[in-house]
């Protein structure tokens, strides 16, 4: 059905990729200022099944093998986005998607957007071969982790809804002693989402909308240790301004960030709630003034942890 098939494919598109809204707004004046607000986008379990019913019903949008392929790369299907590649290929669908970003004008609303998708379907590309075999040796340690079943789990209830990750204290310990130190200080209660970045991430962890306040001290990085975690979707990583400056601020990613690999503590992931992280209300810094409220988190607790002091 014609107009079925419309209406699936717009829902995949507001899941996968979003739209920008707010024509009129000041943060939109320049296009090649991605971060302006949107909605949708990053919810690529929510899209995939969509996507995937489309494309075997012989929908003739070339974009969904696009989309598919997206969605099963930031899902760890890797031979689905073999697949959805090479199609996506053989149709033409990546040059159109760069074609469309090169013709983006000033005036044209979705012109950011636009080229904020050719840069993560250009990242994903450059990448695909590396994070294949790098999901390899992480499923095997993700694997590992479910048989031991004893790392320290955060449950933190936002305004969205709630979001519980799973700390890496094998190979971040100091990142995860000081990540559940604050919050049994009750230091993440009320602290907002304050540079929620479409297709790359959310951070909090300070005290401001404008990204202000800290604890008062600095931890050292972990990413130079030789067993150090990769960002994969959903990984929680420390913030920071420069090697060895972490504190209280945090990021969750929506899609593998392979340029932070070895340059960002990955000391978590998220294990329940990922529909919430994509629902983060979008906002950047930059544009603070004109910037829409944050979401919160309204309460940070421990759900268990291994027994021992962290300090």
């Amino acid at each position: 059905d014609k107009q079925i098939t419309e209406v699936l494919t717009a829902v995949a598109k507001h899941y996968v990729v979003g739209r920008q809204i707010r024509p009129g707004h000041p943060a939109m004046s320049n296009p090649d200022d991605v971060y302006y607000p949107i909605d949708g986008g990053d919810q690529y379990e929510r899209g995939l099944p969509i996507v995937k019913l489309l494309i075997d019903g012989g929908a003739p949008n070339s974009e969904l093998y696009v989309w598919g392929f997206l969605c099963a790369f930031m899902t760890n299907d890797y031979d689905l986005a073999e697949t959805y590649r090479n199609k996506a290929k053989e149709a033409g669908a990546f040059d159109a998607v760069t074609m469309g970003a090169a013709r983006s004008e000033q005036n044209d609303t979705q012109a950011g957007l636009n080229k904020n998708l050719a840069r993560l379907v250009e990242s994903c590309l450059e990448n695909f071969d590396e994070y294949r075999v790098l999901w390899q040796k992480e499923a095997e340690i993700r694997a590992a982790e479910a048989k031991a079943d004893n790392l320290p789990r955060v449950k933190l209830t936002t305004t969205k809804g709630e979001i519980v990750v799973e700390l890496f204290e094998n190979e971040a310990p100091q990142s995860v002693a000081n990540f559940l130190t604050l919050v049994k200080q009750g230091w993440y209660d009320g602290s907002p989402f304050h540079r929620v970045l479409p297709m790359f991430m959310a951070q909090g962890g300070a005290k401001t909308d404008d990204g202000q306040g800290g604890p008062g001290y600095t931890i050292r990085c972990e990413c130079y240790r030789p067993d150090y975690r990769r960002h994969f979707r959903g990984t929680l990583s420390m913030a920071h301004a420069g090697r060895d400056t972490g504190n209280s601020q945090f990021f969750l990613t929506f899609v593998p960030t392979a340029h932070l690999n070895g340059r960002h503590t990955a000391f978590g992931r998220v294990i329940e709630g990922m529909e919430v992280l994509g629902d983060l209300q979008h906002r950047s810094t930059m544009h603070e003034q004109n910037a829409p409220k944050a979401d919160k988190i309204i309460k940070a607790e421990v759900l268990r942890d291994r027994g021992h002091a962290y300090t």
